[in-house]
């Protein structure tokens, strides 16, 4: 599956919380910090999971599917994108 070839984007490779510490926030405080500069930069960014319950936690951050892909005999993966969000306009009166 041809994903993105014609634009840069932002690819989260491995992202994982310990679990003594899953809950607590963690992984949401990294993409949305990650979201500033992927907004900023106005580019999208995708990842995938293996997990599918784990579509739901990307969901909130503004990731939608793509689908699945899967080579030979490895776990399917679930692809998910987040778009930049819309730059906000200022008016500034003449």
């Amino acid at each position: 599956m041809e994903i993105m070839t014609t634009q840069p984007f932002w690819y989260f490779n491995i992202l994982g919380t310990h679990p003594e510490h899953q809950c607590c926030g963690l992984a949401t405080a990294l993409i949305n910090y990650s979201a500033t500069f992927m907004d900023k930069e106005k580019q999208p960014a995708v990842l995938d999971t293996t997990d599918e319950e784990n579509i739901r936690f990307y969901q909130k951050p503004g990731f939608s599917s793509l689908g699945t892909a899967q080579s030979g005999d490895s776990p399917v993966s679930h692809l998910v994108i987040r778009q930049p969000a819309p730059s906000r306009q200022h008016n500034h009166a003449t």
